[in-house]
């Protein structure tokens, strides 16, 4: 089982201090686990030494990063009982009207990015521009004239096309900022009414759907 922010635990850590995939916890047998840290930035503790990996027990204490105890009855909520008792899957239905929710702003962000990148010649016109002066400054006096025009005419469109374009880059990034803000407004628990982040649906799934503020079933 894999622990961390982005981990397989039964439930959810928002520890600044533990890693996405900080470690993993492997059951040998009902009261032997394996643990190893997967090169977290905090290390990972059993009974107060760093280590890589090793063996440890229900006894043992286990830290992930200098604040977070990590319980090996919370992981495997099933090592009390009997083996051939089969495990009760966690709740994972994640509410239909969030997950909308987030279906419509991951599309609005994945557009709103795909215009703005498109729009990136506009960070090489005054490089294209120059090129074309300096061309102009070696050219031939009798081709002045004929350059002359065509610099002129090639400055008047790309001056409309950079100013156009950085307009349209300007709301872009306004968009993406209000559907960022629509987010934190209506993706939402409703038992705290707080904002449980940006992850899709399918994260709060994997830890049972369970609210990263108040701990209960997202709804």
């Amino acid at each position: 089982m894999i622990i961390g922010k982005e981990g397989q635990q039964p439930f959810v850590i928002t520890d600044p201090m533990v890693s996405r995939k900080h470690c993993k916890l492997t059951k040998i047998d009902t009261n032997t686990f394996e643990i190893e840290d997967l090169d977290s930035r905090n290390g990972t503790f059993v009974n107060g030494i760093s280590i890589v990996k090793c063996k440890v027990t229900k006894a043992d204490k286990i830290m992930l990063g200098p604040n977070f105890p990590l319980s090996i009855d919370e992981c495997f909520p099933q090592t009390n009982g009997s083996k051939n008792s089969p495990p009760t899957p966690p709740e994972s239905h994640f509410p239909d009207h969030l997950r909308h929710v987030y279906t419509c702003y991951q599309k609005a962000d994945s557009q709103l990015k795909t215009k703005l990148n498109m729009l990136g010649y506009v960070r090489a016109l005054p490089t294209l521009i120059s090129g074309i002066i300096t061309k102009l400054a070696t050219t031939e006096k009798s081709d002045l004239l004929s350059w002359g025009l065509t610099i002129g005419v090639a400055a008047i469109a790309f001056f409309i096309s950079y100013k156009v374009a950085k307009k349209i880059c300007e709301q872009t990034n306004d968009q993406i900022i209000k559907n960022k803000n629509n987010l934190q407004i209506n993706y939402i628990d409703g038992n705290c009414k707080k904002f449980i982040g940006d992850k899709p649906p399918e994260s709060f799934e994997m830890v049972g759907c369970k609210c990263p503020h108040c701990k209960k079933i997202i709804k």
